[in-house]
């Protein structure tokens, strides 16, 4: 388990425990947050002393973060587009 925070701002706790079909899978989004203004932004992940019960230990790996950045649409058919 940790508490996200987002530029100082505490979003929520997360469990980063998953057990599908007992293995171990990887590349699971456990967090999104949406809508923030352009520039800057921090992510804290403060880990708790708290675990699923299931889980055997209270450690946590980040891999990676995918950061998208909203651009012009490029025309009315169109929703949203990404650069």
């Amino acid at each position: 388990m940790a508490d996200v925070f987002v530029d100082g701002v505490f979003k929520r706790t997360i469990d980063c425990y998953f057990d599908y079909a007992k293995q171990e899978h990887r590349g699971i989004n456990i967090f999104h947050i949406l809508n923030l203004p352009e520039g800057e932004h921090t992510v804290k992940l403060v880990v708790k002393d708290t675990k699923n019960s299931k889980s055997t230990n209270t450690n946590i790996y980040v891999s990676e973060a995918v950061i998208y950045k909203t651009a012009t649409k490029t025309n009315e058919y169109f929703k949203f587009t990404f650069q």
